[in-house]
């Protein structure tokens, strides 16, 4: 059993177990245990990677929700300034635009944007409408770019219809 002496050893025997016992005990013991630092290592940074993702994906998702209530007070208290400069906000914001309840239609067109080929598209967080997006045909995959860019600009689905359409030709 090792007991701690550290309040009980001067600071020459300090500096003699950091600068002198503990590198001769790496020198021989880290070629031993290199290969379990390296694989604890790999898993380290693994989970971290695994983290920052979920957590990454969780905080758009829910900035995306608490923020679209924000967005329509907000719209809602400047339409009448844009009224009056012949402007409208975005859809996404839009002050005209009553809360959003999902109910998506048989039809397969959005409920916020006329045309779109993703029911309730404008609604949605990016995570959910980028596998969506194989399933639609050129003409779609256009319409839905050309609608991201005009309104919210979201680079993760902008880039994945582009790697569509890119494939397509």
């Amino acid at each position: 059993m090792t007991t701690d002496h550290r309040e009980e050893r001067s600071a020459p025997e300090l500096l003699r177990d950091l600068f002198v016992y503990a590198p001769i005990g790496l020198l021989f013991e880290a070629p031993k245990r290199l290969p379990e630092y390296i694989e604890a290592g790999k898993r380290q940074l693994a989970l971290a990677e695994m983290v920052g993702k979920t957590t990454a994906g969780v905080v758009e998702r829910r900035l995306e929700a608490d923020l679209a209530p924000l967005g329509r007070t907000v719209g809602a208290a400047v339409q009448p300034l844009l009224d009056l400069l012949g402007l409208r906000l975005p859809s996404t914001v839009d002050a005209s635009t009553p809360d959003p309840s999902p109910s998506p239609t048989a039809t397969g067109t959005s409920t916020a944007e006329p045309g779109l080929p993703i029911d309730g598209y404008d609604d949605l967080p990016a995570a959910d409408i980028v596998p969506r997006l194989a399933a639609l045909d050129r003409a779609e995959l256009e319409a839905v770019r050309a609608h991201e860019r005009a309104h919210r600009g979201r680079r993760t689905i902008l880039n994945r219809v582009d790697q569509l359409l890119a494939r397509a030709d």
